[in-house]
C-alpha cells in the first residue's frame, strides 16, 4: 500500500474496500423487509397503544396485546429509536419496568 498521513484512506481507489462495501450493503439489504412492513408496525404500535388503565382501545383486551407485540418485535429489530421511544412512553405510563430488556442484566 502507499504511504499516507494518519487519517487518510483509500476507500475510493482500493478495490478490496468497494467489494467489502458491496457485499455489507447487498446482506443488509437482503434482511432487511420492506418499507411498507416497517410502516405497518409503526402505525400498529400507535394504534394499538395501551391506556394508562392497561388495555388496548382497539382489542378490548389487557395491555400488549397481540398485534401490539409483534409491531413491537418488529421496530426492536428493525427501528431500535422508534422501539426505544415507545418503550419510554410506556414507561412513563407505568406500563413498562426499569431498564432495558435486552442489555444483559437480570436486576
Amino acid at each position: 500500500m502507499p504511504r499516507r498521513t494518519p487519517g487518510e484512506t483509500d476507500i475510493g481507489r482500493d478495490p478490496r474496500f468497494r467489494l467489502l462495501a458491496a457485499r455489507g450493503v447487498a446482506a443488509a439489504m437482503r434482511n432487511r423487509p420492506d418499507a411498507d412492513v416497517l410502516d405497518q408496525a409503526r402505525e400498529t404500535v400507535v394504534g394499538h397503544m395501551p391506556s394508562r388503565l392497561a388495555e388496548c382501545r382497539v382489542c378490548d383486551m389487557p395491555a400488549f396485546c397481540p398485534p401490539f407485540t409483534s409491531a413491537l418485535a418488529v421496530l426492536d429489530r428493525w427501528d431500535h429509536s422508534r422501539a426505544r421511544r415507545v418503550r419510554a412512553v410506556l414507561h412513563y405510563a407505568g406500563l413498562w419496568p426499569d431498564g432495558y430488556v435486552h442489555d444483559g442484566r437480570d436486576d
